[in-house]
């Protein structure tokens, strides 16, 4: 058996030798004391990485003039969005506007319909007041004429009358 444990051949020795010094870096076995500390002041001067949306691809393939990235569309779509939404919100606005106006009208309209409805109430019954005044002054303009019809009958009786005895009584017998 121990003939067996010596049976790794030396190619395959150095396949694992080669595997084990590809793997060393990449699990961070292998820190050379006199970079380290470089390394972690770069890493902290060197400004924060931008996420992919906010960056975006770093292909370098020219899209030529008037082309956009994907990413160039979604930030044009989200700034319409955005001015979509402040437009939507300036019209709610407006209507909120437009309904406080239209309550307003909507109340002087109460208002003035009411007001109007107690205006014809007055006019009719100052109408009917007028009415029964101009009826009464016709009847007593009526009256006045039949008056004056009868004071000029008794006056031409009178003056009748007078002319009768005038003309009765002698115009020598005056005379004596």
């Amino acid at each position: 058996m121990a003939h067996q444990r010596n049976r790794l051949t030396p190619l395959s020795a150095r396949k694992i030798a080669l595997i084990g010094l590809l793997l060393l870096p990449s699990c961070g076995a292998l820190q050379l004391p006199f970079g380290g500390k470089d390394k972690k002041e770069e890493q902290a001067k060197q400004p924060k990485k931008e996420s992919y949306l906010d960056k975006g691809p770093t292909t370098g393939v020219d899209l030529g003039a008037g082309s956009v990235t994907m990413l160039e569309a979604l930030q044009i779509e989200k700034k319409k969005v955005q001015n979509l939404q402040a437009r939507v919100r300036d019209l709610e606005e407006q209507l909120k506007q437009c309904h406080f106006r239209l309550a307003d009208a909507e109340k002087k309209n109460r208002e003035t319909s009411s007001n109007l409805l107690s205006t014809e109430a007055t006019r009719k019954a100052l109408a009917e007041k007028l009415f029964d005044r101009e009826a009464r002054i016709l009847n007593l303009s009526l009256e006045k004429v039949r008056l004056e019809q009868e004071l000029l009958q008794m006056k031409i009786s009178l003056e009748e009358k007078k002319l009768a005895e005038t003309s009765s009584t002698p115009a020598g017998a005056g005379k004596e």
